[in-house]
């Protein structure tokens, strides 16, 4: 797995969130979803981490988070349709949470998007909140953690 510097890739940021999102869009059965709004400067513009899996040249998974004091805020995990269900989304989402600092990790999904929900619920996260946005019940989730048992 790469750390990615978004100035170098963003371009491959973009394909592969236009390609997992348009899945995703069709999963919860809607025809505007917001993360497909997204364009490449916004991505470049970006002030958050990302990290990625690539084969080769090509990026297949990639999770974009945010770490201050002690949140920890996955902003963003898509893995490309063609490697879907191979473990990819799982191995970004624990690789994020090796990160020392955080007490409370927190993302959010739709409801619909089933798949999401047994990942980060086979990881620990419980729902702590659903709102509506966009016409999309989104579940937020959050995991939290002690830090003084280590």
């Amino acid at each position: 797995m790469q750390i990615l510097s978004v100035q170098h890739h963003a371009d491959q940021v973009f394909e592969l969130f236009q390609r997992a999102y348009r899945v995703e869009a069709g999963l919860i059965g809607v025809n505007t979803f917001p993360p497909l709004e997204r364009k490449q400067a916004d991505i470049r513009a970006a002030t958050t981490d990302f990290a990625g899996v690539f084969e080769g040249a090509r990026l297949i998974a990639c999770i974009e988070t945010q770490c201050s004091a002690d949140l920890l805020d996955i902003h963003s995990l898509a893995v490309d349709p063609d490697y879907a269900r191979q473990g990819l989304g799982r191995t970004l989402v624990q690789r994020a949470l090796t990160i020392d600092t955080w007490r409370t990790a927190t993302v959010s999904t739709a409801r619909a998007n089933k798949p999401a929900l047994t990942l980060y619920s086979h990881l620990g996260f419980q729902e702590t909140a659903v709102i509506k946005r966009d016409n999309i019940e989104i579940v937020e989730l959050t995991l939290r953690r002690d830090l003084s048992a280590s």
